[in-house]
């Protein structure tokens, strides 16, 4: 309920009357999940004007287009419905925590998600994290307790698919996701010195099964359609072309002249869907133009490549400015803040939790909040990555910090009252 009112009471105070007008600012990511939501319902193909497409996974697309069915594309009904689902991720996350740290740190982390400011603000845009962190969070508990149930048990291999389903059906939404169900079935194959290796090796295949499941349909899909092997969306050239990722900043490769040199900004500028109204008329073309030029970076200087990996992840880390894009004002300081408290209970709590014995859990956190930075290094080196996993993990933890204070000051008033 807290989450909920305060989703709600933030979409109706800064909803606006425009689908595409965000607090922040970035118009053109809901522009393109609107008419590919738009195209769905109309033509029937997943992509833009009645042609197929896989600049953007299929599940926030889907998702918009249900919403539009069933409750109408006013942007107020759209984010009233968002506000409901990232509400459910407060409670997964609420429940995940208290099966490893106990149900008062649980309430303390699920409150915390409902409160955190970046998560209030994304259910009010129309963007693809509050999809995500719900299939992150359901991940999140079926790991935990798939961990969590004794050996040769059903249940274990149940939840052990249960979460590969959600990392399959979270990389659908944001494909720099993928690497979290990897990780995670990793992570369940080495854990338990007590488990048998079989129970071990059937888990994490349980994962893998999962996963496949979900996101298997997105490749053939998109191998048939475009007659090529493609196990990813082609955003990601996209994203190159336009000098995003790694290429932005210009630190390491001076962007501009490469792609220049290379005849790939004039073909971006001449593509851009915001600025021709449509899709790449040849989107495989510009994916693979864009990663034979990537390719060639790190062929040539791969020392240079992974030192910029990096000096990103450290960006990440410290500039809290980025995190709240354009909004300026209070909301960019409120943020900034919290972002710096989170991040410090965060830490407090993955070390209370180790000491307590939920060495798993830890790890499986700190596997998550890597996993998008995971892909800059050993993915598709011009991707982004809005840091979802990073907060989502240090919110789940700020609760086991919380409670470790609150556990510790009663210790002292009875003691002082003894």
């Amino acid at each position: 309920m807290v989450a909920l009112g305060l989703r709600l009471a933030f979409a109706f105070a800064f909803g606006g009357n425009d689908l595409v007008a965000r607090f922040g600012g970035n118009r053109e990511d809901p522009q393109v999940y609107d008419w590919a939501a738009r195209n769905l319902l109309d033509d029937g193909v997943l992509g833009f004007r009645g042609e197929p497409s896989a600049r953007r996974g299929p599940a926030y697309p889907l998702f918009l287009a249900g919403v539009y069915a069933t409750a109408g594309d006013a942007p107020l009904r759209v984010r009233v419905v968002q506000s409901g689902v990232d509400a459910a991720a407060a409670v997964l996350i609420l429940l995940a925590v208290a099966g490893v740290a106990g149900r008062r740190a649980g309430v303390l982390s699920g409150i915390m998600y409902a409160g955190y400011p970046i998560f209030v603000f994304n259910a009010s845009e129309i963007m693809t994290e509050v999809l995500a962190l719900v299939f992150l969070a359901g991940a999140m508990l079926a790991l935990f307790r798939a961990a969590s149930a004794r050996e040769g048990r059903k249940p274990s291999l149940i939840w052990s698919g249960v979460c590969g389903v959600c990392c399959g059906l979270a990389a659908l939404t944001r494909e720099n996701l993928a690497l979290v169900g990897v990780l995670w079935a990793a992570a369940l194959l080495v854990a338990g010195k007590a488990t048998r290796t079989r129970d071990r090796v059937w888990r994490a295949g349980a994962v893998a099964l999962g996963f496949a499941v979900a996101y298997v349909p997105w490749v053939v899909r998109n191998t048939i359609v475009f007659d090529t092997f493609m196990p990813a969306g082609s955003s990601g050239g996209e994203n190159l072309l336009r000098g995003a990722g790694l290429a932005r900043e210009g630190s390491a490769f001076n962007w501009r002249k490469c792609l220049s040199d290379n005849g790939l900004l004039d073909y971006w500028a001449y593509h851009n869907p915001i600025n021709r109204g449509a899709a790449f008329p040849d989107e495989i073309e510009s994916d693979r133009r864009a990663a034979a030029l990537a390719a060639r970076w790190i062929r040539e200087d791969p020392a240079r490549h992974v030192a910029y990996g990096a000096e990103k992840v450290l960006r990440l880390l410290v500039q809290i400015e980025e995190r709240t894009g354009s909004s300026g004002g209070a909301l960019r300081s409120g943020q900034a803040w919290a972002y710096r408290l989170t991040a410090a209970l965060g830490a407090i709590g993955a070390i209370v939790l180790w000491r307590r014995g939920g060495r798993f859990a830890v790890v499986a956190l700190a596997l998550l909040s890597l996993a998008g930075w995971a892909v800059i290094f050993a993915v598709v080196a011009w991707k982004r990555y809005r840091y979802v996993t990073f907060d989502l993990a240090c919110v789940a933890l700020t609760g086991v910090a919380l409670d470790a204070l609150i556990a510790r000051v009663r210790t002292r008033v009875a003691t002082d009252q003894s």
